[in-house]
């Protein structure tokens, strides 16, 4: 051992690297006649070498040679009842030799052809006719140089599925003849059929959440049943129970229908009494009592004799069928028995007891080699544990290779892998088998592979590398043996992403069709997106520019996965961008995958999961998916889309009913469900929804042509925890629920709900009186609409903001720091006034603090007024715009904000984009603070001389106030009962006070003097025939806070009535303002300026005082600015950050910006952020040569 790893010391004898006798062919003929070599027929200790043009045959039983190379042809001769063999450490076909088994006209299938191939050398160093030197190899069959392998074995169907339920103890078992494979819709005979022998040796898949109860047998007799089914008899009895169920589900069925035909009639008797006492209803669709099949079962269909289903009837059908697939081939290449690692099933014995280094052969097919078929041919005990490049099958960096096909193989028992393919295109991969392999199955390597073609594949028993029991399921252990690369160093989730997987695809740009990941110790399907080239193909310049993140998805259909952790996955790309070793983002984060055109993943199949599928990328359309017994079914970050989903909770045949099962889970969303079936969630451990912990929680998940099965499902709506459970929500915080749109009304009409109705958490925090709860349900079904409220602390700080609803309930919550710093809440659109505050006082967030308000899917139309309490002396907005008192800002489409006594008001409406938050500063930065508003004055009833009517002139006003001014008495206050305001925190602020009043033309007055009374009566203004008639006219009164002459004011308003012409003529006041503003004195712009630079003077940064910050006049002039005879401009660098002072003459006031330089080719890393001059769309990217302008530097204090 030497640093935890395993060093092989060979004694080498001379004669293997110099004196290596050889034998060359000098003449077409048999292997072993000695007539056709130059020294005789090859041996164990001789290099056998067939040059261009020459044909060797292996016409005897057994032949030998120490190495081989294939200029010329190899071909295997049949030879009926004879299992012929070939040994040798390695083999090289060059030059265009072809290595020929059969042909597809002519198939090698009358008997069985072994290739062993023994080099077991690691350090091994060949040169070789027509291929130069290799180095560091052994034990390969390699082709370049326009060498070809051509081999056809006996061809079989690569796989079935059983056609009933298999029990534990059963040596019997029942399969489908023939199964849909090219997905052209009919079974046929382009999708082959069961031609098994007595011989073969098949695996059965599990049928449990375990991969390991798969099981592996030899069959002993094969009868087909006349039915299109086929009898296996085993060798030995299996241990586990196997599902054979097509399970059928419908929307309104009618009860006896039994065939799900639509009709209720004598067809339906037949199907019951052929399954007549099975367990559960799946045999007749479900459309019995919901119990066994029994007698009651009979009645009903008696009793609804004739019935009908209803016009929106339809099915759907999920297949848990387990399969049944053929591991032998009659054509096997193996390596040595030796250096198997296991004893059984994965469990690495041989190796850790030092029996075996796990140095298996390795087939490797290099970019120059001529066309390659390999057909219906058994790769076994193949790979090199933990050595790059050395997997059973690998096309190596090979390139454009139209016409290449591996059709029909089946790869077991692999030290390392199963089917590679890497910086190669457009390959043909197609009916094979992998089963019990170290590591990835199909691995697609360097991120540029593209047009590659994976069809009818199945994937069973793909061990862990990587990850361990040690570590657990969080964390990749560095200390595996068995790791690779840096694929095998990668993030941990273990409801996301775990390794390793039966498929792993690093470039999207492949088609997948019909293939099934049926047994993974972690993950079935896994995209992954480094945002570059990685590997060998990193230097390549024709990949230069590849942006695998970028690419789009190719087909993915009828894809299928169980008995795994995770069905679906994609995610990550960066834990590959680095070397082993290299820290990886933390195992919740991720890379998402950024197309430009949505991604269409149809017909996919998962159960038996703990999670069936995980997606994080903007956007995305999974149609046509059938989900059964999974911890949760799809967990899906944001906008995309579910069209023709069947959820499945608890299966009818094949659930474990004793663990939690969820449908869809609310993550950040927010996704669009359309046409979604509900089938099995009648349970208290079903939930059909589940709340994930995030990093911002969107409104609305929208829902239209929703339905449930008749089985109790739709009397169970219900939210679980992320844990499947069903303790308390968090109220404020990454635990937030979510909502959900009703669209249509098909989700909630049955309980009471209808379109456009919201269905929310059942907790009094989201809901108010005017909800309610169905019976049954955890939830509440809601007329409002809702948006997410998001409060972050960008400065570092992390304050405890309180929220309390319109009815009085309250929740909190802190935002932390860090990349996901934030925290969330919903609010309810136009259904009152919600209030926020912070515990610790307004002091915990001095730096300023901001809040998103987002409803990025379903209606937004709605708004939200929040009182922020006691900030409105503390804090302002500075990016919305601000209006004059809280009646203007409840009359606004847009959000805007005010201040009202100490508080601060705005009304949120929805943004469009997540970047666009409302900001709140520090400070009173030139916008006044609203004491007191009272937009309609009180009537007579409070002792004024108003009353108030309804706005007669057809202004718009609404309710005002009129006041008769004959008859008064001299100085008469028009407002006896105004407000005592407080402004003891606000001495030496400017005031201004104001109203509005109306003269009608019809009733002038000649000479009134009003005056607003402070600090004494002064202000006054005389009005009469100098009044503006007809039209509203502003009164304001202005002056300075003193509060030496009192804490409080009583702003009054006093007329001096005078004669009038008219016996009883009015005027007429509306909106009475009473704000103050902090003095000019206060703003920056008087402050004391430690450090200024305008990039005029000699304080100008150059490249010798700060590299990266050079003064730009050149610019000046497309800047449009005459204030400005310079500016600075920071340039791209490679790294690091700079922080500059800027002054804002808006705000006045100092902010400091950290400018990332790395901005070459710059993308938003993780959809939830949003970075410098970024607008959080995932397809925004930085100019190649990008600079920051800077001018009017100021540092002030």
């Amino acid at each position: 051992m030497r640093n935890g790893q395993r060093i092989r010391l060979s004694l080498e004898r001379l004669e293997d690297r110099t004196l290596l006798t050889t034998t060359t062919a000098i003449q077409s003929g048999a292997w072993d006649d000695p007539a056709t070599w130059t020294a005789g027929a090859p041996t164990d200790a001789v290099r056998a070498i067939v040059p261009s043009g020459l044909t060797v045959s292996l016409t005897g039983d057994d032949h030998v040679a120490r190495e081989i190379v294939i200029q010329g042809v190899l071909d295997v001769e049949e030879s009926p009842g004879i299992i012929k063999t070939l040994t040798t450490d390695w083999i090289h076909v060059n030059s265009g030799g072809v290595f020929q088994i059969g042909t597809e006209a002519d198939r090698y299938d009358a008997n069985d052809f072994i290739i062993t191939l023994t080099g077991d050398d690691p350090t091994a160093v060949f040169t070789i006719e027509g291929a130069g030197t290799l180095t560091n190899n052994n034990g390969f069959l390699m082709v370049a140089s326009g060498g070809r392998l051509q081999f056809f074995g006996d061809e079989k169907l690569s796989y079935t599925r059983l056609a009933e339920t298999v029990s534990a103890g059963a040596s019997q078992i029942r399969v489908e003849s023939a199964i849909e494979r090219n997905f052209d819709e009919q079974i046929n005979e382009a999708d082959g059929s069961v031609d098994w022998e007595v011989g073969d040796q098949v695996v059965v898949a599990s049928s449990t959440e375990d991969y390991r109860d798969e099981e592996v047998r030899v069959i002993t007799a094969v009868v087909p049943q006349g039915d299109g089914t086929v009898l296996l008899s085993l060798n030995t009895p299996l241990q586990k129970r196997h599902y054979g169920e097509i399970e059928t589900y419908s929307r309104g069925a009618a009860k006896g229908d039994f065939n799900n035909d639509g009709v209720v009639d004598a067809a339906d008797y037949t199907v019951w009494r052929d399954n007549l006492g099975a367990s559960n209803e799946n045999a007749i669709a479900g459309n019995g009592d919901g119990g066994g099949i029994t007698d009651a079962d009979r009645l009903l269909w008696a009793a609804n004799f004739g019935a009908t289903a209803d016009a929106d009837f339809r099915t759907w059908d999920i297949d848990m069928r387990a399969e049944v697939a053929l591991l032998s081939r009659n054509v096997r290449i193996q390596g040595q028995a030796s250096q198997d690692t296991d004893n059984a099933f994965g469990d690495r014995a041989r190796f850790n007891a030092d029996l075996s280094e796990g140095f298996g052969a390795h087939t490797m097919i290099m970019g120059s080699a001529g066309q390659i078929t390999i057909d219906s041919v058994q790769f076994d005990r193949m790979g090199q544990t933990a050595r790059a490049g050395r997997y059973p099958i690998h096309w190596h960096i090979a390139g454009d290779r139209t016409g290449d096909i591996l059709r029909g193989a089946s790869i077991t028992n692999s030290n390392n892998r199963g089917v590679t393919v890497h910086g190669t295109h457009n390959l043909l991969i197609e009916n094979n088998v992998l089963h019990d392999i170290h590591g990835h199955g199909f691995f697609v390597e360097d991120a540029v592979e593209t047009g590659n073609l994976f069809r009818a594949n199945i994937a069973l028993g793909i061990h862990a590398v990587g990850r361990s029991e040690a570590v657990g399921d969080n964390a990749p252990d560095l200390n595996d043996p068995f790791i690779v690369d840096t694929h095998d160093h990668v993030g941990q989730n273990p409801t996301r992403f775990l390794s390793s997987a039966a498929f792993w695809v690093t470039n999207p740009d492949n088609d997948f069709v019909g293939n099934i990941a049926a047994g993974s110790e972690g993950t079935g399907f896994w995209f992954l997106f480094p945002d570059s080239p990685i590997g060998a193909a990193a230097s390549d310049p024709q990949y230069a520019g590849v942006r695998p993140d970028r690419v789009n998805l190719g087909v993915f259909d009828h894809n299928s996965s169980h008995s795994a952790p995770i069905g679906l996955n994609f995610d990550r790309g960066s834990d590959i961008e680095g070397p082993v070793g290299a820290t990886l983002k933390p195992n919740f984060d991720g890379d998402a995958h950024i197309p430009s055109a949505e991604p269409q993943i149809t017909n996919y199949t998962a159960y038996k999961h703990t999670t069936g599928i995980y997606h994080r990328g903007r956007i995305g359309h999974f149609e046509g998916s059938r989900f059964a017994d999974n911890f949760t079914s799809t967990f899906i970050t944001f906008t995309q889309r579910l069209t023709d989903t069947l959820y499945v909770g608890h299966s009818r045949g094949n659930s474990d009913t004793s663990g939690p099962v969820t449908g869809h889970t609310f993550y950040d969303g927010a996704n669009t469900h359309d046409g979604t079936h509900f089938a099995g969630f009648s349970a208290a451990n079903a939930s059909m929804f589940r709340t994930q912990n995030v990093a911002i929680r969107h409104t609305h998940f929208v829902m239209r042509d929703s339905s449930y099965q008749d089985d109790g499902s739709a009397d169970n709506l219900q939210y679980s925890n992320q844990t499947g459970g069903f303790s308390s929500f968090e109220l404020v915080g990454s635990n937030m629920p979510s909502v959900i749109y009703d669209e249509d009304g098909t989700l909630t009409g049955h309980v009471g709900g209808g379109p456009g109705s919201t269905v929310v958490p059942d907790h009094p925090f989201f809901y108010d009186a005017g909800d309610f709860r169905p019976s049954g349900w955890n939830a509440r079904v809601s007329n409002d609409l809702y948006a997410v409220f998001r409060m972050r602390s960008p400065s570092g700080q992390n304050p405890t903001f309180r929220v309390t609803t319109p009815d009085g309930e309250q929740g909190q919550d802190s935002p932390g720091n860090g990349q996901f710093a934030g925290t969330n809440t919903l609010m309810k659109m136009d259904a009152g006034d919600y209030v926020v505050d912070f515990p610790a006082g307004t002091a915990s967030a001095s730096n300023g603090f901001d809040i998103l308000y987002f409803a990025v899917n379903g209606p937004r139309t709605g708004s939200t007024v929040v009182r922020f309490a006691g900030m409105g002396n503390v804090f302002s907005v500075d990016n919305r715009t601000f209006v004059s008192n809280l009646a203007t800002l409840r009359d606004s489409s847009q959000t805007v904000w005010t201040r009202s006594g100490s508080d601060l008001y705005v009304n949120f409406f929805s943004v469009t984009s997540e970047s666009n938050r409302v900001n709140f500063v520090p400070g009173v930065i030139g916008l006044p603070t609203v004491l007191w508003e009272d937009t309609s004055p009180p009537d007579s009833s409070t002792g004024s001389a108003v009353t108030k009517i309804t706005d007669p002139f057809g202004t718009g006003r609404g309710d005002i106030g009129r006041w008769v001014t004959n008859g008064q008495p001299q100085f008469h206050n028009i407002n006896p009962a105004g407000p005592a305001l407080n402004v003891s925190s606000f001495n030496g602020w400017d005031y201004t006070f104001s109203f509005e009043y109306y003269v009608s033309s019809n009733q002038p007055l000649t000479d009134d003097t009003f005056y607003t009374n402070v600090y004494g009566p002064t202000n006054f203004i005389t009005i009469g025939s100098n009044a503006v008639l007809n039209s509203w006219t502003t009164v304001t009164a202005t002056g300075t806070i003193n509060t030496s002459s009192g804490t409080t004011v009583e702003p009054l308003i006093i007329v001096n009535r005078k004669s009038t012409t008219e016996t009883t003529p009015s005027l007429y006041i509306d909106n009475i303002h009473f704000s103050v503003i902090a003095p000019a004195a206060a703003s920056a712009a008087a402050a004391t300026a430690f450090y200024t630079d305008d990039f005029s003077s000699t304080l100008d940064p150059t490249a010798s005082s700060a590299a990266t910050v050079t003064p730009e006049t050149s610019l000046a002039a497309a800047a449009a600015s005459a204030v400005a005879p310079s500016l600075a401009v920071v340039e791209e660098t490679d790294g690091g950050a700079v922080a500059v002072g800027w002054s804002n003459q808006r705000r006045s006031a100092l902010a400091l910006l950290a400018v990332d330089l790395a901005l070459a080719d710059w993308k938003d890393e993780d959809p939830h952020l949003d970075g410098p001059g970024f607008n959080g769309s995932d397809s925004a990217e930085q100019d190649e040569s990008p600079g920051v302008l800077f001018d009017e530097l100021l540092f002030p204090l």
